[in-house]
Order: structure tokens, then sequence, then C-alpha cells
């Protein structure tokens, strides 16, 4: 299902930054989910740990993610005026530490909510 949205959307003209996002956050937990159940990493941690780290992994790759597809589409059609400019993509990329962080807080409220 994510893979026919990234496709619709890559054919529409619209540069918003929610939608890449959220394109973005999906194919980070489609990612951090095969990672779970393919190669058990996450089994051999702690679970406080655990959930902190699948947050900031997930953090992450929706920032990675969304960069991604921000260039994909800018490639794709290739206007004289790219959907999304240099400086967009950039600015995505200098708030990683920011997502990730939040991540990371928000996995570890996630367990501490869980344990009660």
């Amino acid at each position: 299902m994510t893979g026919i949205s990234v496709f619709v959307w890559l054919s529409l003209e619209e540069n918003g930054l929610w939608s890449v996002l959220s394109m973005g956050a999906a194919c980070a937990l489609l990612g951090a989910l095969h990672v779970h159940y393919a190669y058990n990493l996450w089994s051999r941690l702690g679970h406080s740990l655990r959930f902190a780290l699948i947050g900031g992994a997930l953090g992450s790759g929706t920032i990675l993610a969304a960069t991604c597809l921000m260039f994909l589409k800018t490639a794709a059609h290739a206007h004289l005026v790219p959907d999304y400019s240099l400086e967009q993509m950039l600015s995505l990329l200098a708030r990683l530490p920011t997502w990730t962080a939040a991540g990371i807080l928000l996995g570890a409220a996630l367990n501490l909510s869980r344990s009660r």
C-alpha cells in the first residue's frame, strides 16, 4: 500500500511537506518492522533500550526516507522550478538529530506507559 501511494504521489503536482513526511514515516516504519521480523536484531536488547532504539530509528528513518522521496520527485519531474529545492532538502536533513532525539524520547515514553 505504501508503494502504491508513493507512485501516485510521484505523479501529482504537489510539493507539501506533510505528505512527503507521512510517506517517509511509513517507509521508516516498514523498514523497522522488516528488520525486527527478518533479522530479529531487537530481541537481544532490554525492553527500554529496544523501544528507544526503534524510536530513534523511526525518527531518523523518516527524515532520510522523506529526503530521498523529495529528491526522487524532483529528479523525475525535472521542471525549471523544482518541486523541492535543495534548500528544502538540506533544511530537512539539518533536522535529523532533532527527529532522532524525538523518536528516542517517544520510544522511551511508550515503554514507560507500556510497563504499567
